[in-house]
């Protein structure tokens, strides 16, 4: 699914297939989105959004990051994009297309299948992005550093309900989807349930504003 927006980080998309075989499937970001997948709210929140022209590994990103304490400049490597239009979102659409018909059952399951295992492996190349830069980040800061793996210099002290819609409004921002608050706003309160709507709001509100005030 094309977006409008930024565009992807430089990469090496000829060079994807040889980075596959090395890929940690069963990674800590693979498990965060299947934890957040077993909520249903999340679910509908998510698939609203991709109804909208959203990338569904992006929000899975954005709400990841903020859960480590980690701010996310929405900034996609050519790598991942160039996965994502050649096997995830052709295997989409044809999941999309085939009629749930006795006699397309099949064939549908089939198709969704795979459609999961591309989505597994481009949230895989995610998790090998951020460990890529943790590891550039460690090799600059010198031997000493304390971060954990999958780190970046970019963390910061602040609560992941406020982490999370600064990376939603970055992401909005970057892929000119900031007219959809209030599909951003289901997915706030899906995620951290505790927020009341106005919280949700007042939080969106300040990010957006901040995003502004740095972009002036």
């Amino acid at each position: 699914m094309n977006n409008p927006g930024r565009q992807p980080t430089k990469s090496s998309p000829q060079d994807l297939t040889d980075q596959l075989p090395s890929l940690v499937l069963e990674n800590p970001l693979w498990r965060f989105a299947v934890d957040l997948w077993r909520s249903e709210a999340l679910q509908n929140a998510c698939l609203a959004l991709q109804d909208n022209g959203w990338v569904v590994s992006h929000l899975i990103v954005a709400l990841w990051r903020a859960d480590s304490g980690h701010h996310w400049d929405a900034a996609e490597p050519a790598a991942i994009t160039h996965w994502r239009h050649i096997y995830t979102a052709p295997l989409r659409q044809m999941r999309r297309e085939l009629a749930s018909k006795d006699t397309t059952l099949g064939l549908r399951r089939k198709v969704a299948e795979a459609e999961l295992e591309a989505e597994r492996i481009e949230l895989a190349l995610w998790h090998r992005h951020f460990d890529e830069s943790w590891i550039r980040q460690s090799t600059d800061d010198g031997p000493n550093t304390s971060m954990k793996t999958g780190e970046s210099s970019h963390q910061v002290s602040q609560d992941p309900a406020r982490l999370a819609a600064m990376n939603l409004t970055t992401l909005a921002k970057t892929r000119h989807f900031s007219h959809h608050t209030a599909l951003l706003q289901a997915l706030m309160l899906a995620y951290h349930p505790s927020l009341r709507l106005d919280e949700v709001v007042s939080l969106l509100d300040v990010s957006s504003a901040t995003q502004e005030e740095s972009a002036s």
